[in-house]
């Protein structure tokens, strides 16, 4: 407040030194006329300032009010270190209307606001808090309310404002890869997440994001190296044994993606991923049975993971099980009702069964859907013809 008061009576001084100098050489009246458009502006930047304000003199801040600030803070951290932030964010800001000096319980307000899931209002306090004072931290809270909001420009901004002032965080690093990732700058991710390795050696956390990084750009040698290290030294990380699983199916070493997909399950059987992954390559190698009973795996561990319904419905439409794969099949509409996939072997299967017009109906189905490159197109428009 004081910083904006000074503003205003520079600007004032100014116009009242320019009238003695230029007004006085000038026309008088054009100059009055400019003063008072002015003098109006200025009125409305007043009316829109909130004067308003619950916060004491910072220079009266007595002995009592420090003590019931520090009461309250503490009041606040168990609450927040409870998980509880509505009623931590209440204490934290009975400490800072207390002693506004207290940057602190500030901090403290927007973190609440963060965790709550409230990143604007976070952000209008965190840069409350950099206004007044150098606090590190607020920079890196911002860059996260920045990720969260699909802001992965401001949110590089924020956090090279904290690197700048906390060169060696490798938190701060890896959080930094990830919004280059999402802003579309994989070579920049890469970097930045190998900083936050050389910064902290053993930051499972920056193993796997790299290791994600580099499948993602299909490295996927780069990328099984990195998930090891993760399991080495995090053997609970059920992502990491999946993600080398994916990466060795990629390098069609099946029975390597097989021994990782199987210790996926041994770490954490509730992963529904796994069951599908392990049936569709058990499919490849025409285990067709056993690629059934994982696919039903599947199900049973996630009734809405429709990929499973269309590729036990493929295994029944092998064993010419139609009206058992149609079922399946009719299963995937209910969670993704557009799926080409399903529309066509819906058809296959009714076209096996010589139901000629349902065979027709789920054809078109499928290409009112399908891009005319797709696999089965010129199949459907050719069968469609051949029954119609």
């Amino acid at each position: 407040m004081k910083k904006f008061f000074a503003f205003i009576s520079v600007i004032v001084l100014a116009y009242i030194v320019s009238y003695y100098t230029v007004g006085k050489e000038k026309d008088y009246e054009l100059f009055a006329i400019k003063n008072i458009e002015f003098f109006e502006e200025l009125g409305e930047i007043f009316e829109d300032f909130n004067f308003e304000t619950n916060e004491k003199d910072k220079a009266d801040i007595s002995e009592e009010d420090i003590k019931a600030a520090d009461l309250y803070f503490k009041s606040g951290m168990k609450l927040f270190n409870q998980q509880l932030f509505t009623e931590a964010y209440e204490q934290f800001d009975k400490a800072f209307s207390y002693n506004p000096n207290n940057y602190d319980a500030k901090f403290q307000m927007g973190k609440c606001d963060y965790y709550l899931d409230y990143y604007e209002d976070a952000i209008v306090t965190f840069d409350e808090i950099l206004y007044e004072t150098e606090y590190d931290s607020a920079h890196y809270y911002k860059g996260l309310c920045s990720y969260n909001l699909s802001d992965y420009p401001e949110g590089i901004n924020n956090f090279y404002a904290f690197i700048d002032k906390v060169p060696q965080s490798a938190e701060a690093h890896l959080q930094l890869s990830q919004n280059y990732y999402y802003n579309e700058q994989l070579a920049i991710a890469i970097e930045t997440c190998t900083k936050a390795i050389e910064f902290n050696p053993n930051y499972s956390d920056a193993y796997f994001w790299r290791a994600y990084l580099y499948i993602d750009n299909e490295q996927y040698n780069n990328g099984i190296s990195d998930n090891l290290k993760t399991l080495e030294l995090d053997p609970t990380d059920y992502y990491a044994a999946y993600n080398c699983g994916y990466a060795y199916n990629n390098l069609e070493n099946k029975d390597s993606a097989l021994y990782y997909y199987n210790k996926t399950i041994e770490i954490n059987p509730e992963y529904c991923d796994t069951y599908n992954s392990i049936g569709l390559i058990l499919y490849y190698k025409k285990k067709y049975e056993d690629a059934y009973d994982y696919f039903s795996k599947t199900i049973e561990c996630d009734e809405s993971f429709y990929y499973a319904y269309n590729n036990r419905g493929d295994v029944l439409l092998i064993f010419e099980k139609y009206q058992e794969a149609i079922i399946d099949y009719k299963k995937v509409y209910l969670y993704s009702p557009d799926n080409i996939w399903a529309f066509y072997h819906e058809g296959l299967c009714w076209d096996k069964l010589k139901n000629y017009d349902l065979a027709i109906e789920c054809y078109k189905n499928y290409l009112n859907y399908a891009e005319y490159t797709d696999y089965f197109y010129e199949d459907a428009q050719k069968r469609i013809k051949e029954i119609e």
